[in-house]
């Protein structure tokens, strides 16, 4: 639907994704121009899609929140939330999993919005 996965300067198309609050193995497939990143378990793309990482600042969630809003923001759309994991200086993940939904926030301000299914978040984060 968003045509081929974009490469990385003409080579592959997906990386290995390495954080420092990972569980597992993750590929991640880009649409960099669109601000889409989907991540897998394992390389070809037929893998069952594990989160969609969003980081275009036009979009936002349903509660109008995504890249460039604050943690604050984040906080007074959903509340605390049940889980933080750190991955990086500066950096955290504000982790909703009940309702399949992550920010990553680096220096106060969303990255990257994350959505999953929810239930899943302990079989990608470490917390």
């Amino acid at each position: 639907m968003n045509g081929p996965r974009q490469t990385l300067d003409g080579g592959d198309e997906v990386f290995l994704l390495v954080d420092g609050d990972l569980t597992g193995t993750f590929w991640v497939h880009r649409w960099d121009q669109l601000g889409l990143r989907a991540v897998t378990a394992g390389l070809r793309a037929t893998e069952p899609v594990f989160n969609l990482f969003v980081f275009n600042a036009e979009y936002k969630t349903a509660n109008g929140v995504g890249p460039g809003s604050s943690r604050a923001a984040v906080e007074a759309a959903y509340g605390t939330p049940p889980a933080v994991t750190a991955p990086a200086p500066r950096t955290a993940h504000l982790i909703y999993d009940h309702l399949g939904l992550a920010m990553r926030v680096q220096e106060g301000t969303v990255a990257a919005v994350l959505v999953f299914r929810p239930g899943t978040a302990r079989r990608r984060w470490k917390f």
